[in-house]
């Protein structure tokens, strides 16, 4: 499977930028439950070093290829805004996350400070923000939010509570970047 992804144009135009280089060691195989979808998840290493990054390749065991490839990026900082370089549970979260295409489009994301979300990233041109593909997602997330783990329902109640417990459907980017992978099946779903 992974060579299958290394062939596809999104990875050929990733890796010919330069700059990043994909962990393939360490990918792992993810497997979502009621859904038949795989993913590809792969660190990727970065230049930037306050700036975690994950290369998520969905796959489709029906098609037999790879539907959608998405980078998920995380830089963190502390609260008085030092770049830190992991989430500490017993911290309010700051910084920002999001979702990005190979080329290094934004597609979504949220900037936090504080547990709150203090900005949706993605709703300028060029990105996915129709408020139907929203309210998708919302109802999507909705649904799988009572079987995601605890500690992660923890962490994103703050970015989540509006979107799917409320009627603000443009909350949802930043909920989504707050679930990073767990979302992605709702991201690319309703896409």
């Amino acid at each position: 499977m992974i060579k299958q992804l290394k062939e596809t144009d999104d990875i050929r135009q990733f890796e010919h930028k330069g700059g990043e280089v994909i962990g393939w060691h360490e990918a792992q195989l993810v497997t979502y439950c009621g859904i038949k979808l795989q993913a590809v998840v792969a660190p990727i290493k970065s230049a930037t070093a306050n700036t975690s990054k994950s290369l998520l390749a969905y796959y489709c065991p029906e098609k037999k290829l790879f539907i959608r490839v998405l980078v998920f990026a995380m830089s963190l900082t502390d609260e008085s805004g030092q770049p830190i370089e992991c989430y500490n549970k017993d911290l309010p979260l700051n910084g920002s996350m999001g979702f990005y295409d190979t080329q290094g489009n934004l597609i979504s994301g949220a900037r936090y400070e504080n547990d709150q979300v203090v900005s949706i990233l993605g709703d300028e041109p060029g990105t996915v923000s129709a408020l139907g593909y929203w309210d998708c997602v919302r109802r999507c997330l909705s649904s799988i939010w009572t079987s995601l783990p605890n500690w992660l329902r923890f962490l994103c109640e703050a970015a989540c509570g509006s979107c799917i417990f409320g009627p603000n459907v443009w909350s949802c980017g930043g909920c989504a970047s707050c679930l990073g992978g767990y979302a992605t099946g709702c991201l690319i779903g309703c896409y």
